[in-house]
């Protein structure tokens, strides 16, 4: 829910004065959980959301929603098979766009457009909730970032029904650059998969073990700690240097390498890390080091 500024003009509203204090104190209260539109959809949980704290029966909060219904202070709808609710009068929306579908025509309050502005008024635009959009974050994840519009959804509306069709491609680049996409962890059997194209030996293991290496450091790579963006990209750099890392194991240590001892990066077992220009690379076990050997020797061959 956004921040919420309560401005003096409730204080003189003929519309709140003339409700009674109860039906007063549930409209401020529902101010709180409304989203930058003013909207919310209107569920049994309606009497938790605004009163968490108070004993108060499910049948009053319904009077006093029913109350300030009646004064215009709050309208209900219904759009595609669930109910919503809008407080007309709040300020202008900073979003481009709300999760809840727009009220049909007739009812004032604040709309979203295509074009990503909000306007105020009693018509429908056209615009209604993406059927791809991610309530996380109020993006859709194939939308064109010049015009906030999901090219593959179909938009109901009273007034329309329809595909909309993505910008042209002279459109140009949106500002700031295209937007870069979202990591998305794989799966074992993606990882399997791939790794099993790439001739890796044991590919199932493999892949578990890629994935509990990396799991258990949040998907990030590297000395630095940085996030993942291409996990096939790190597959590939395990086949051909073990996530990075230059192995020395124990005994076994390349003559005039300098080693310590530690824990594998990959299993936890004990294991040996090069020394290199006075810079530590992750230790590996020497399972791990031959398993890596015969993945990249396999590989090669």
């Amino acid at each position: 829910m956004p921040n919420r500024v309560l401005r003096d003009g409730l204080l003189t509203s003929d519309v709140i004065q003339g409700l009674t204090l109860p039906a007063e104190t549930f409209y401020v209260h529902l101010l709180l959980k409304l989203d930058d539109f003013g909207r919310k959809e209107y569920t049994k949980a309606l009497k938790a959301e605004v009163f968490p704290c108070r004993d108060i029966r499910d049948a009053d909060v319904a009077r006093l929603l029913a109350e300030c219904e009646k004064a215009g202070a709050v309208r209900r709808y219904e759009q595609h098979g669930k109910r919503y609710m809008v407080v007309p009068k709040v300020d202008q929306p900073r979003a481009k766009a709300s999760k809840f579908p727009q009220p049909p025509s007739g009812v004032e309050c604040w709309r979203e457009t295509i074009s990503g502005l909000s306007v105020y008024g009693r018509e429908h635009t056209g615009v209604d909730v993406c059927k791809h959009l991610q309530a996380d974050a109020n993006i859709c994840k194939h939308v064109q970032a010049d015009a906030n519009i999901c090219p593959v959804s179909v938009f109901v509306s009273d007034c329309v029904v329809g595909i909309e069709n993505p910008p042209p491609a002279s459109a140009g680049t949106p500002r700031g650059g295209p937007r870069s996409q979202r990591f998305v962890q794989p799966s074992l059997a993606e990882l399997t998969g791939y790794m099993s194209e790439r001739g890796w030996d044991d590919p199932a293991r493999m892949a578990a073990k890629f994935t509990d290496h990396y799991a258990a450091r949040g998907w990030r790579i590297g000395k630095a700690n940085t996030p993942m963006k291409d996990w096939r990209a790190a597959v590939r750099t395990w086949e051909n240097s073990g996530d990075g890392v230059k192995y020395a194991a124990g005994a076994g240590a390349e003559a005039g390498n300098e080693w310590y001892s530690g824990p594998c990066g990959v299993c936890g077992k004990p294991g040996h890390g090069l020394i290199v220009d006075g810079e530590k690379y992750e230790p590996v076990c020497a399972d791990c080091k031959r398993e890596m050997d015969a993945c990249r020797n396999k590989g090669a061959a």
